[in-house]
């Protein structure tokens, strides 16, 4: 071999395990499938990119992130999620269980992470919390009615005056058969009288608060869910306008102007629903990942708006408050 070829040999096989290191890491893709428009969920896409961050997943990287947004339309979710299905992602996250339910009814093979279930076994998602056993899984975000009868304490410890509560209730939402019995047993403990109030995707946030004025309300109780959620502003201001003092199930419910909010943190499980992900792409099945319960909970009190309502808000509640706007 002469000795320009023995260099090049040479140099050519000290380059080959540089080249082999530098490969690009494999893109593994996966789905978000969310039922709010963008702008109302921004900051759980960005609690949740955190979350894959700090387990090594990093979009653009070793990752693509396929996100659609069904901006309120039930009816966009099963078109979504066949088509995430179609783009051979290997998991979909989805938020509450509307969205869960219509992705595992549109798909047949892909596994799914509900970051914000309620009852994931009474919704036939699940066999058992320990081993779902199906293509589900995920981190609750409703735990129970205890969840409920806490945040019905609370409207009645910030406010003791109310006795009269209208409950804006999302039958798709919380669809537990234990839901309605133990709220009303938790009323009557507070001495409280219930009035149900149906939220629908076709629902009208002024008909809600008229039906609730109408039956003669002193105060609204939001349980959650997205057709609910699609109604936050408008929910917020009529409830100033009319002085209902008001608690809600969401965070951004008190930022845009509620007085009370209670439940667990949104970002919280977003962030949890990380782990998942990074569990199934390494291999692991979604029937054999324990559902987990929230692992953290805010409370939020706007002091703004008692101001406007004309309501002191006790010490106590106020001292449990993760949070206080003024």
């Amino acid at each position: 071999m002469d000795r320009r070829r023995f260099v090049a040999f040479v140099g050519s096989a000290l380059a080959a395990p540089l080249l082999r290191a530098q490969a690009p890491e494999k893109i593994r893709r996966i789905g978000i499938l969310l039922i709010a428009p963008r702008g109302q969920v921004e900051d759980l896409v960005k609690a949740f990119e955190v979350g894959l961050r700090d387990l090594g997943w990093v979009n653009g990287r070793n990752l693509a992130i396929e996100i659609r947004f069904a901006d309120g339309r039930y009816d966009q979710i099963a078109v979504l999620a066949r088509e995430l299905e179609q783009l051979d992602v290997e998991l979909i996250v989805t938020g509450v269980n509307t969205g869960t339910s219509g992705a595992f009814r549109a798909t047949t093979r892909v596994p799914i992470v509900a970051a914000l279930g309620t009852d994931l076994i009474d919704a036939g998602f699940a066999a058992s919390l320990a081993r779902p056993g199906g293509r589900v899984t995920g981190v609750l975000w409703v735990v129970g009615s205890e969840l409920y009868a806490k945040r019905l304490q609370i409207l009645k410890e910030a406010v003791p005056k109310v006795s009269r509560v209208a409950v804006l209730w999302d039958p798709t939402f919380e669809n537990s058969s234990h839901f309605r019995p133990e709220m009303e047993r938790a009323a009557t403990a507070l001495k409280l009288n219930l009035v149900w109030i149906v939220v629908t995707p076709n629902s009208d946030a002024d008909r809600v608060v008229a039906r609730a004025i109408r039956e003669q309300a002193d105060s609204l109780f939001e349980v959650g869910g997205v057709w609910s959620y699609v109604l936050k502003d408008r929910l917020v201001e009529l409830a100033a306008i009319h002085r209902l003092p008001a608690v809600y199930g969401v965070p951004a419910y008190a930022d845009s102007g509620g007085l009370l909010s209670h439940s667990p943190s949104l970002t919280g499980n977003f962030r949890e629903s990380a782990r998942y992900v990074d569990r199934i792409l390494k291999g692991a099945k979604a029937g054999d990942l324990p559902i987990e319960r929230p692992s953290k909970f805010e409370m939020v009190v706007n002091l703004k708006t008692a101001k406007v309502l004309g309501l002191t808000i006790p010490q106590s509640v106020l001292l449990r408050a993760d949070r206080v706007i003024e």
